[in-house]
């Protein structure tokens, strides 16, 4: 029955064209590939007869048709490729290719045994490998191969697939899978012919062979595998999948008048009656919680008769008649001893709400419960897993705002109400539905990610939306929903592909819009919720290339100074920088608020980005200096009153100022998000006191005695070196002398002044309190000092 299904699955591949079946719209080749065969000579048409072979199976496999699992759905083509060519092109007899069948089955049962032929356990390796190591044993036995050429043809067949992924496109057995059988057929016909030529004698042995594909599994990262250890839990989702998926099938048949029967309650059910479809891979995945699977299953169509499908995962399998009177499936499973948490209630039912929460068909799990009596009572109604609407298949006219609160609410139910929302929906150049919700993230809040949720065709795969959403979106909640995002089999993991790609552009530029229509439309709006929204748009800018191109245009000011620069100012605390700002208020500067996380690194890159263009904190110098629009203004005080810090400020100024130098400040701040820059973090702050000399406190203050140059220095400055006598130059150096003895004497006649003087340390401490830096012991002097003086 084997070996006839394999040939009926040729033929009936060979006899198909058209489109397979998926979003990938894979055109049929095998019945091409066997026409022109035909054409070519015996050489190419021999290669191309077994390609074309091994395509009409694995292209059956992919559109539902009926095949043998030789020794996997994704490895069917490459056996039956092989026999099929002995069969037809040598004239090989049916009782021979039975004989070479068996010698395959030992084959991959000893890799089965030994290893694992699961794509999941160890990748494609595990699959088309064995299938290719079954196919060259079985062609070097028809051939007349001693047992030991038998056994080198296998181990060459499995040894040159060692290391091979399963990575196909979509999730689906189509790319690169159906092209891997035709390959792998024409592979073992080669290894046949390379161990024929040889006496059978080899370094590597098969079993050796076998323990190195266990061991390259064991190590092949869970992304490069079918399904990873810890995703056993995906096959109670494929199951349901199956079933739903079986059950619209049956809707569209009754519609289409295929189906003339009662349609009856289409609601799916754990541990009840279901219709199931097409078993794919889906439905293979029920071997990785259990050690056998047994299927009583009545087709829908009149006269059909019961039947029983068991296995224990192994190729081989059982089929007899079954006692069934309703149409549909029952599935057992036979839980595994390592797997026996999926026994418990509470377990299947956290997997149903986490996977089938939006499905298209009800759900059900047992039944409603009510208090009665003192206990927990079941009642008649059916437990409705999915009793929420996927409000993103539904078109935004038709929802308010109370709708798209209400869904986020039952998304994530500890949350506050989002701040407002996208609706996605795209039919071309790919598919794409889903809504973005962001969310009320304040900036000394830590980041939270992977709150959005990836769900195909209302199924739900991960949370890990990385490779779609752009990075600094997974700040977003919500949902999306695309069959166009390619996965791998085991529908967990992304794989990288175009429509990826189209479809973070998509989402990027949707925000960015939103963005920018909120600003232009409802300005109010905008900066009501700016202390939310900072983040993401910040985050944005510094990740995302394309988006900082569309959001650059908000951040624009007319601050220039006269060599034409245009300078941002900025504050990151507007209570302690207040002062500072309102002197930039007075000079018509508008000061930008950057107090986020992420706006020290915003800043460094602003000014890498923008041309002419410099960023300085509001408190980094005094404000003339800030933005420098003439030459320094002149003072009234002299030079040796000016040496002392002294800048004019205007009369209305504070007397005395505290500056933070920009560069060291911000170095220091960077020390925090850049490695290497330790350095700078370690340094102490470093401050400037600059006084006001315009201010009559100050003026008064800084009386000092005035020190004449005396005439005989005046007059040297006018004679050439070569001029100047050796009395006049000591005239000089004594003269000098007694200039810094007195400035000397100058400077300690201030100190001492100063020291005791309170209107001098007052001014001081009004500049440190300013800034926030007085407290403590000097503090409490100052609040002393300050009623002294009152009385």
């Amino acid at each position: 029955m084997v070996w006839q299904t394999m040939k009926q699955s040729i033929r009936n591949g060979l006899n198909h064209e058209g489109v397979l079946p998926g979003p990938l719209k894979l055109q049929r080749k095998a019945a091409t590939y066997y026409i022109k065969a035909k054409g070519y000579r015996a050489s190419l048409q021999s290669r191309g007869l077994v390609y074309a072979y091994a395509l009409a199976v694995s292209e059956e496999n992919a559109s539902g048709g009926t095949i043998v699992t030789a020794p996997t759905c994704g490895a069917c083509g490459v056996l039956p490729a092989v026999l099929y060519h002995m069969f037809t092109s040598h004239d090989m007899s049916e009782q021979r290719i039975l004989r070479a069948l068996a010698t395959a089955g030992l084959v991959g049962n000893i890799v089965k045994q030994n290893a694992s032929i699961s794509g999941a356990d160890v990748g494609c390796q595990g699959e088309v490998g064995v299938a290719c190591a079954m196919a060259s044993a079985a062609a070097c036995q028809l051939f007349g191969g001693s047992p030991a050429q038998v056994e080198y043809a296998a181990e060459m067949g499995l040894e040159h697939h060692l290391g091979m992924t399963c990575d196909p496109v979509c999730g689906l057995v189509q790319i690169p899978c159906i092209e891997r059988n035709a390959f792998a057929a024409a592979r073992a016909l080669d290894a046949d012919l390379y161990a024929s030529f040889s006496d059978g004698h080899h370094t590597v042995s098969f079993d050796r062979g076998v323990e190195v594909m266990r061991q390259t599994g064991h190590d092949l990262p869970s992304l490069y595998k079918e399904t990873s250890e810890g995703d056993h839990d995906i096959f109670l989702r494929e199951m349901v999948s199956n079933a739903v998926d079986a059950t619209q099938k049956l809707k569209t048949l009754a519609a289409q008048g295929d189906f003339k029967g009662e349609i009856g309650d289409t609601t799916y059910k754990e541990n009840a009656n279901a219709i199931i479809g097409h078993f794919g891979l889906g439905f293979y995945s029920s071997f990785m919680v259990a050690s056998k699977v047994e299927i009583i299953t009545k087709s829908y169509k009149e006269g059909s008769k019961a039947v029983k499908w068991s296995c224990d995962g192994s190729p081989a399998f059982e089929i007899e008649d079954a006692d069934k009177a309703e149409r549909g499936s029952d599935i057992i499973l036979h839980i595994a001893d390592d797997c026996k948490e999926f026994l418990q209630k509470n377990k299947i039912e956290e997997l149903l709400n986490k996977y089938c929460k939006f499905m298209a068909v009800p759900v059900a799990f047992g039944k409603k419960t009510e208090w009665k009596d003192g206990k927990n009572v079941e009642t008649d109604e059916d437990n409705i897993i999915n009793n929420v609407e996927p409000l993103w298949t539904k078109a935004p006219s038709t929802l308010k705002d109370e709708d798209y609160k209400k869904f986020y609410h039952t998304l994530y139910p500890m949350q506050d109400d989002p701040l407002f929302w996208i609706h996605l929906n795209v039919d071309f150049p790919f598919n794409l539905t889903g809504i973005l919700y962001f969310p009320r993230i304040k900036s000394s809040i830590d980041m939270q990610r992977n709150k959005i949720q990836l769900y195909c065709n209302q199924v739900f795969v991960t949370d890990q939306v990385e490779g779609i959403v752009p990075e600094f979106l997974t700040l977003l909640h919500g949902v999306i929903d695309s069959p166009d995002i390619p996965l791998n089999v085991s529908r967990s993991y992304l794989q990288s592909d175009s429509n990826v790609k189209k479809i973070s552009t998509y989402i990027t530029k949707k925000v960015a819009d939103r963005l920018n229509s909120i600003f232009k439309e409802n300005r109010k709006e905008f900066e009501e919720k700016w202390d939310d929204l900072k983040i993401f748009i910040n985050y944005g800018m510094l990740s995302q290339e394309d988006f900082y191109e569309r959001y650059k245009t908000l951040i624009k000011d007319n601050q220039t100074d006269k060599d034409g620069n245009l300078v941002y100012l900025y504050a990151n605390n507007k209570e302690e920088q207040y002062s500072y700002i309102e002197a930039a208020k007075q000079k018509g500067y508008s000061v930008l608020l950057m107090e986020g996380q992420l706006d020290t690194p915003m800043v460094n890159m602003l000014e890498q980005k923008l041309e002419k263009s410099r960023f300085t904190r509001v408190d980094a110098d005094i404000i003339d200096r800030l933005i420098v629009k003439e030459d320094a203004k002149k003072t009234d005080l002299s030079k040796e009153q000016s040496d002392n810090l002294t800048e004019a400020l205007g009369e209305q100024n504070q007397p005395v100022l505290i500056t933070q130098n920009e560069y060291m400040r911000r170095m220091k701040a960077m020390s925090q998000f850049q490695a290497g820059m330790n350095f700078y973090g370690q340094m102490p702050d470093s401050y400037n006191i600059v006084l006001n000399s315009d201010h009559a406190l100050v003026k008064k203050k800084s009386r000092v005695r005035k020190l004449a140059l005396p005439y005989s220095i005046r007059k040297q400055n006018k004679k050439k070196p070569e001029e100047i006598t050796q009395q006049e130059k000591d005239d000089v150096h004594n003269t000098e002398k007694a200039i810094s003895d007195e400035k000397a004497k100058r400077n300690e006649i201030i100190s001492g002044y100063a020291k005791n003087n309170n209107i001098v340390h007052q001014l001081i401490d009004l500049a440190l309190l300013q800034n926030g830096m007085l407290k403590g012991a000097s503090l409490d002097a100052f609040l002393k000092r300050s009623v002294d003086m009152i009385k």
